[in-house]
């Protein structure tokens, strides 16, 4: 046995085991003997052809069918054949396979069962020693979605007890699944039982066993698949079993009623299919619906509204369907009365004015009788009446059902007879009743306040009310003889008769007359109104005129107040120089008057310079504010142009001149103080002279009080300045001088200005004793304040015009004058623009 792949057999001849072209060539054979040797050369060529595969063709296959898949592929030697499938597996002959697919030994691929998953392409693979060939197959597979063979939507009657069968027949690649949905939403598969008598077989036919009607409904069969799905729709129509019509329940057989009353008659019936009820009037009329007075409702139920004589008869219900009918017989009766009042007499109404009354008119009757009312004028008036009337006699005529008729505030021209008719088709019958208004005159109730007085510009009140029917018309007869019975402007006729004057004037007071009037008489009563006026005062001063003056600083703001009082509150108006005249409340840009009548000037020019003039005026009179504006430039504090204290040798008899010129905006005023501290001023004309300069002048030496200081001051209001001049001819010291007589006279004089000064080292009662005597002439008023800084106290005074001697400037020791504290030993005393002595 031969295994070698080389082997030589006993006869020489060179044997290969399948040879390939790779064994191709030239072989030497060789014969040797002793004798000698011989060689043969023979050349192999070995023939080989590569397989090729038969061209193939895209295949197409059935869901669920077996596909073949053909690969038919030749060459030398003979091909091995394997496949590669669309999931990248290799299938050979050899293999053993998924189970559903395998290779059969011409190379043909076998799958089995096949379904859209196993689409794609497969490639077949042929190969041998001279080489390979491939086949792509594309392989579509093709499905039969569910299709149900009945009708998609079917309509069945049944009749209840019989079994029902609904068929479901379906066909499709791969087989689909059945199932059925009841008409409450269940589902039932084949086999399955939901509940009794309901069945799916496996072919999908519904079996409905002893159907009944609440079976009716919507049955529906779903077949699915992977391919898809389809339904179909069975609507079940389950009826019961036909009955004749039996009539269950009606109305008695004979019903009376009152002519105009409702009729009402039941019938009832059961049956199957339900009857329909008919009515056969007696009119042989037949109805089965609604109409416009008479009624058939569902239930089988006949309504009349208002039965007439003509409704009264046969009544025949019949209750009919298709297999046949019932029927049954009910008789009505109308009654019929006469009209007639019940309780009817002759009788008298007494009526207060101005009330309401009702008179009754009850009235019986079939059908009932209408009620109507003749009035004391002849109106007859009804329902219809009063409802075409437009609301006119409505408003005092109301006619009730029941015959009743209501009057609303009864007038004396309501007073007379009043006729009720009740009438109906069968008769009439009427009943008088007498009305009389009573009427009473009107009486003005007592008042005590007859005499009024008010403030003027208040508002008086007079009382009058009065009593009386019917309500008495008040009116009014004025002071200037005009009569009112309404509001007019200040004048309010009150609901009660009360007379109010608003504002009230003096032109308002004299005598008023009420008068009170009605049907029945009238009534008057007496009133006297005195109205009290209060002249106006300005800033509290009681004076017809006054003027003052004031400066501004250009482009400051000023406030000049302007505080009127009197009764009734006056009227504030402001008189610019230019003649313009402005009523409080006024808002300008510039100027603006406020309500409680102060002036505001902004950013004031020099223009603004002039005669300011307040007029307040109300009924007591008027008063009048001038106010002198000055505009200044800037303030700038007096300062003296040669700041230096001077000593000046003076002989006696000799004029002697002491310098003080000082510079300030406005001028400074200039006074001297001299030897006695008697000051000197612009308004001093004597022997000593304070020039226009501020210069002191004195024509004997002896009056300068040779040897005492003679300060010089010069101020305005906003800082004071002060300036020594000494004469040091005899030697003096101040304390000298604080011995005074404390009476306040001893020589000081006060001139129209300011003037301040500090002395030192006195301590005295002199200047407290001066300061109380001046505030006990001035009649000033006295209060305390305590001003920021390191100033301690202030004692202000309000200086009187009227008093011109009073201390300019004066060191006060020991307690105040209300005894709380003590003054300290450096003082200031002085007089303000505003006539404040001020004490620091």
């Amino acid at each position: 046995k031969i295994k070698s792949l080389w082997a030589v057999l006993p006869n020489g001849t060179l044997s290969i085991r399948r040879a390939g072209p790779q064994h191709g060539g030239q072989y030497l054979c060789t014969a040797a003997s002793p004798l000698g040797a011989a060689r043969l050369l023979v050349t192999l060529a070995v023939l080989a052809e590569p397989p090729r595969i038969a061209g193939g063709r895209p295949l197409t296959a059935h869901s669920g069918d077996t596909a073949a898949l053909p690969c038919r592929a030749r060459g030398s030697p003979a091909p091995s054949i394997s496949w590669l499938l669309p999931n990248g597996t290799r299938l050979s002959r050899s293999a053993a396979g998924s189970g559903r697919a395998g290779v059969r030994p011409d190379g043909t691929l076998l799958i089995r069962a096949v379904s859209v998953y196993d689409r794609g392409l497969y490639t077949c693979l042929a190969e041998n020693p001279a080489g390979t060939d491939s086949l792509a197959v594309k392989l579509q597979v093709v499905a039969a979605p569910p299709t149900v063979l009945e009708e998609k939507r079917q309509s069945v009657a049944g009749t209840a007890g019989d079994s029902l069968e609904l068929p479901c027949t379906v066909r499709g690649k791969p087989e689909p699944s059945v199932h059925w949905v009841l008409p409450d939403g269940t589902a039932v598969r084949p086999l399955q039982t939901v509940r009794p008598g309901v069945l799916v077989f496996p072919n999908g036919t519904l079996l409905l066993g002893g159907a009944a009607p609440s079976d009716s409904g919507s049955y529906e069969c779903i077949a699915t698949s992977s391919t898809g799905s389809d339904r179909r729709v069975v609507s079940l129509a389950v009826r019961s079993r036909d009955t004749l019509p039996k009539i269950a329940s009606a109305s008695q057989e004979l019903t009376r009623l009152n002519f105009g009353e409702r009729l009402l008659l039941n019938c009832t019936a059961s049956g199957e299919p339900k009857p329909r009820i008919i009515w056969r009037l007696p009119s042989k009329a037949v109805v089965d619906q609604m109409g416009s007075r008479i009624h058939v409702y569902p239930n089988g139920s006949l309504a009349i509204e208002a039965v007439t004589e003509k409704d009264a008869g046969d009544y025949l219900c019949v209750a009919r369907n298709r297999i046949g009918d019932d029927l049954i017989l009910m008789k009505v009766s109308i009654t019929m009365k006469p009209a007639k009042i019940d309780h009817k007499q002759q009788f008298k109404k007494l009526v207060p004015f101005g009330k309401d009354f009702r008179v009754d008119c009850k009235a019986s009757g079939s059908p009932t009788p209408e009620i109507s009312w003749g009035l004391p004028d002849g109106t007859v008036v009804n329902n219809a009446m009063l409802a075409d009337d437009s609301g006119r006699r409505a408003r005092r005529y109301v006619l009730f059902d029941n015959g009743t008729l209501h009057l609303n505030k009864a007038g004396v021209a309501e007073g007379g007879d009043y006729t009720c008719y009740a009438q109906n088709t069968l008769g009439r019958d009427e009943m008088k009743i007498h009305v009389t208004v009573v009427v009473a005159a009107p009486q003005i109730k007592h008042s005590d306040r007859t005499h009024v007085t008010v403030a003027a510009g208040d508002t008086a009140l007079l009382d009058c009310e009065a009593a009386g029917e019917p309500r008495a018309q008040i009116s009014w007869l004025l002071p200037s003889s005009e009569l009112i019975s309404s509001s007019s402007g200040r004048l309010s006729l009150h609901a009660n008769g009360s007379l109010s004057i608003g504002a009230s004037s003096l032109l308002d007071a004299g005598q008023y007359l009420c008068l009170a009037r009605n049907p029945g008489g009238d009534d008057t009563k007496l009133y006297r109104l005195d109205v009290a006026a209060k002249p106006p005062t300005i800033n509290g001063l009681h004076r017809n005129k006054t003027i003052m003056k004031v400066t501004a600083v250009r482009h400051s703001k000023k406030h000049i107040d302007c505080r009127a009082e009197g009764t009734p509150p006056p009227q504030i108006m402001w008189i610019m120089p230019d003649n313009i005249f402005l009523t409080a409340p006024y808002y300008g840009s510039r100027i603006v008057v406020h309500k409680n009548g102060t002036l505001e000037i902004r950013n004031i020019r020099p223009s603004d310079t002039g005669d300011f003039i307040c007029v307040a005026r109300n009924d007591g009179g008027e008063s009048v504010l001038v106010v002198q504006l000055e505009v200044t430039e800037m303030l700038r504090r007096p300062m003296f142009k040669n700041p230096f204290n001077e000593k000046i040798i003076a002989k006696p008899g000799k004029t002697i001149t002491l310098n003080c010129s000082v510079d300030g905006n406005p001028p400074p005023d200039i006074s001297w103080m001299l030897a006695l501290q008697e000051w000197w001023g612009h308004s001093r004309n004597d022997e000593d002279t304070a020039g226009m300069v501020g210069t002191l002048q004195e024509w004997w030496g002896h009056r300068l009080h040779l040897g005492w200081d003679h300060p010089c001051n010069g101020f305005h209001q906003r800082q004071p300045q002060a300036r020594e001049c000494l004469n040091t001819s005899t030697a003096f010291n101040l304390q000298r001088l604080g011995k005074g007589d404390g009476k306040g006279k001893s020589a000081l004089a006060v001139f129209a200005g300011i003037g301040s000064l500090h002395v030192e080292g006195i301590s005295n009662e002199s200047g407290i004793k001066a300061l109380l005597l001046c505030k006990a002439t001035a009649n000033t008023d006295y209060q305390t304040r305590y001003p920021s800084g390191n100033v301690p106290r202030e004692l202000l005074y309000r200086q009187s015009a009227s008093v011109p001697y009073c201390p300019p400037c004066v060191t006060v020791t020991g307690t105040d004058q209300r005894g709380k504290g003590r003054l300290g030993t450096k003082e200031q005393v002085y007089w303000d623009a505003d006539h404040l002595l001020h004490v620091f």
